[in-house]
């Protein structure tokens, strides 16, 4: 995972990004563009596993249009909603630079940016891979496995770099590496920065390290492109349902434990999606101490900062539960338990 820089700076992106994570509504932009709408009570639909996705993944716009209105998706995992400032994205490309109008920008697909600080650590531990020593080399490949994400590209290079002394070692660690990393993680590793319009896609590294952005509380700002995975327009996301209100769908209680008892009951909340604060064990069915709102990411349900009604059958817990890493949450694996949650989706029998 990409670290966030311990300065005074970083923080005040931090906790200005933190606010906006919200999806609260933004001011209008020059040349007529309207405000963002208040995000409405939702719940998702589930995903059509038939549909593509990462770069080649259909540009369907399904939203009304409005210039620069984006979506970015963190290194953290974190969602926030904000406009483009910046009026050209310029590009370096094996052709030459271009640059691109922000208004014909689709989505942005972001490389792999590690501080100077862990690129400069990962080359000595590179470096320590062709040591003679083998508790050197061992020493090395499992701090390379430990930095994760970061390490994953210059391993990769390194193992098919053609140096005899490197490439079988660094081969052996990007292996084990790989087994440590989610794998809808290592798909949105890169080495490039795409930037797609309804023309074209764009394969380069772009220029200034940071996009200028605007948001409601904090105006004008820097988001550091190391910061960022992904971002898309707004006419890109998908439509989410308006859920019906029901008179029966209560506030978030935490967890379950208090409903052990209502077991076999379909039982709805209201939660906003939450990457912290909490524990989570289990997959699709979860300990009824686990965290409602993170289980909620977990499963799918909704997005973090994102509010929604979720339906919950409390059952007889397996024998255990299997963890797993899904869409930014990580949950532990555990063993007996007293009783068990799972989530009651759409044509699901009740």
């Amino acid at each position: 995972m990409i670290r966030w820089q311990p300065t005074a700076l970083m923080l005040v992106m931090t906790l200005a990004l933190a606010a906006v994570a919200s999806g609260q509504a933004l001011p209008a932009m020059k040349g007529g563009a309207r405000r963002f709408p208040a995000p409405p009570v939702v719940t998702r639909p589930e995903p059509d596993e038939s549909e593509p996705t990462g770069l080649d993944a259909p540009l369907v716009q399904r939203q009304p249009f409005e210039p620069r209105a984006v979506e970015v998706t963190l290194a953290d995992r974190g969602v926030i909603r904000l406009y483009l400032a910046d009026d050209i994205i310029e590009i370096a490309t094996p052709h030459g630079n271009l640059r691109i109008p922000a208004e014909d920008v689709l989505r942005v697909e972001f490389a792999q940016r590690p501080s100077p600080e862990i690129g400069e650590l990962i080359n000595q531990k590179l470096a320590q891979l062709k040591d003679g020593d083998p508790d050197v080399q061992k020493s090395a490949g499992a701090e390379l496995v430990a930095m994760g994400e970061p390490a994953y590209l210059p391993l990769s290079q390194a193992a098919t770099g053609g140096d005899p002394n490197l490439a079988p070692q660094a081969a052996k660690v990007l292996e084990r590496l790989k087994k440590s990393l989610p794998r809808s993680d290592l798909a949105t590793i890169r080495a490039s920065d795409f930037i797609i319009t309804a023309e074209m896609k764009i394969a380069g590294q772009i220029v200034n390290p940071y996009l200028k952005v605007r948001t409601v509380q904090f105006g004008d700002l820097q988001l550091k492109l190391a910061d960022a995975r992904s971002l898309r327009h707004q006419s890109l996301i998908g439509v989410v349902e308006v859920a019906q209100v029901e008179v029966n769908a209560q506030p978030d209680p935490g967890n379950l434990t208090s409903f052990e008892a209502q077991q076999g009951k379909v039982l709805a909340f209201t939660v906003t999606g939450m990457a912290a604060g909490g524990s989570v064990w289990g997959t699709d069915v979860y300990t009824t101490d686990s965290r409602l709102a993170m289980a909620a990411v977990h499963a799918g349900l909704v997005k973090v900062g994102e509010t929604g009604i979720v339906r919950v059958k409390v059952i007889p817990a397996p024998p255990s539960f299997a963890g797993s890493s899904r869409h930014g949450i990580t949950t532990s694996p555990y063993g007996p338990y007293r009783a068990a949650y799972q989530f009651v989706k759409g044509g699901d029998e009740e």
